[in-house]
């Protein structure tokens, strides 16, 4: 109509301007879509950061340069601990391992021992069960001196206890004990003081458990007196004799490690034998105090047996140092009586034995200034009948006044004898007493003999240093401590 070519059919629809532009620049999908230079390649164009993210791992190794803690965290299994709970023991060191797993070492002071598990040996105490350690009660540190009663035996630190085949026994418990310098623990009772101390003991003062003349110490025997003439005690002296209305012998001395001596004769009556040693090997076990001394003569004028010394154990789980006293002398005997002027005097009475001194620690010591006396008393002296002449005799010496040997009591003239001295020092055994044989003559009082002493500690021997009272072997020994 006008020349024009109908759009239905001119040609291929998209051969024309119409189609022909930019937009597709061929085809509509002549070519990939994005072959052009929207990606012209790899979508970054190589790797995407030129390279690992990082140059490498993201912290160049492991995150720490290796295991995060070097290791397992405690170098071994997490916690594992030491394992299944058991023990062992050597060279005295107790080592453990706990239910937590953790390990504990113990010096163990008495070796170790395997009679019923493996553990730290323990001390076995003498006389007294182990179990009396479990009820202690604090530290006992005295300030001023104190007296300790076994009689009451007072609670909560006091308790008795009857030792098989034995005297009862006050226990004074405690879990350390310091005694300071110029404080004295004295003591006094029928039953011995036995100390127990879970911690160490400290005497830098003194523990007191003499007998003092007549009266006995701690758990000692009496002398002989009016109504019963021989003394008490392990080895007691005998009365002396009595013969017609004037003559009296004198009293003999008690016995304990040392032996009693006879007492002076007085006229024609003989002196009462002296109490025999006990014998080296003792064990003081059960634990008991000094004998006493038999009376001189008999009548109402006799001088009375000293006592014998007290009885004292100390045992400790840890330690014992002495830097002071301990004291356990015999009493001395009593002079004659002294009556008015032409009345019969009488004759000495023996002294009593020292008593005993028990201590067991695995470890002992002595300081400079310590000291032990278990000295026997002295026997006393024979008097005479007038006392406007100073003709009375006089006591024997306590044995608790001396490490040596105490004196015998001074006779009265004319018919009176000297007192015989108490054994100690080298010399365990007391001394006769004097002899008056004038008709009416009034012997001495013998000597009383010394204790006994007995260190137990772990190695068996005897501390190093110390004045010792009586220090014969028969009377001064070591041994090795009981364990299990």
């Amino acid at each position: 109509m006008d020349g024009h070519v109908p759009p239905d059919d001119a040609g291929d629809m998209d051969a024309g301007l119409e189609d022909a532009g930019p937009v597709d620049a061929g085809s509509f999908d002549g070519g990939p879509r994005d072959a052009g230079p929207v990606d012209a390649g790899s979508f970054d164009g190589g790797p995407r950061d030129g390279g690992p993210p990082d140059g490498g791992p993201p912290d160049g190794g492991p995150p720490d340069g290796g295991p995060p803690d070097g290791g397992p965290p405690d170098g071994g299994p997490v916690d594992a601990g030491c394992g299944t709970p058991t023990s062992s023991c050597s060279g005295g060191v107790l080592t453990e391992c706990l239910a937590d797993g953790t390990v504990r070492t113990t010096a163990c002071l008495l070796g170790c021992s395997t009679t019923v598990f493996t553990r730290c040996a323990r001390m076995v105490p003498t006389n007294v069960p182990a179990s009396y350690f479990d009820a202690t009660t604090g530290a006992f540190s005295p300030t001023a001196s104190a007296r300790i009663d076994t009689d009451a035996c007072a609670a909560p630190r006091g308790q008795v206890y009857a030792q098989p085949g034995g005297v009862e026994v006050c226990v004074f418990r405690a879990q350390r004990v310091n005694i300071p310098a110029g404080v004295t623990v004295g003591a006094s009772g029928a039953r011995p003081l036995v100390i127990f101390a879970t911690g160490a003991v400290s005497i830098l003062g003194s523990i007191d458990v003499s007998a003092i003349g007549e009266a006995p110490g701690p758990g000692g025997g009496r002398g002989g007196i009016e109504t019963s003439g021989s003394g008490t005690g392990p080895a007691p002296g005998a009365a002396g004799g009595h013969v017609g209305t004037y003559n009296d012998g004198g009293g003999g001395g008690g016995g304990y490690c040392g032996g009693g001596a006879r007492g002076g004769n007085g006229g024609s009556a003989s002196g009462g034998g002296g109490g025999a040693a006990i014998g080296a090997s003792f064990s003081l076990s059960p634990l008991v105090g000094g004998s006493g001394g038999g009376r001189g003569g008999s009548g109402t004028t006799i001088g009375r047996g000293g006592a014998g010394g007290g009885a004292l154990q100390i045992s400790s789980l840890v330690s014992i140092r002495l830097d002071g006293s301990l004291l356990a002398g015999g009493g001395g005997g009593d002079a004659g009586t002294d009556p008015p002027c032409y009345v019969n005097a009488g004759a000495g009475g023996g002294g009593g034995s020292g008593g005993a001194v028990l201590l067991e620690a695995p470890s002992i010591s002595y300081g400079a200034g310590a000291q032990i006396i278990t000295t026997g008393g002295g026997g006393g002296g024979g008097s005479s009948a007038c006392d406007d002449r100073d003709d009375g005799g006089t006591d024997g010496q306590d044995g608790r006044e001396t490490a040596s040997r105490s004196t015998g009591g001074s006779a009265g003239a004319p018919v009176g004898a000297n007192g015989g001295m108490g054994g100690g020092g080298a010399t365990p055994t007391g001394l006769a007493g004097s002899s008056n044989t004038s008709s009416g003559g009034n012997g001495g009082g013998a000597g009383g003999g010394s204790g006994c002493i007995l260190i137990r500690q772990r190695v068996g021997s005897l501390p190093s240093g110390g004045t010792i009272s009586s220090s014969a072997a028969s009377a001064y020994r070591g041994a090795a401590l009981v364990t299990d």
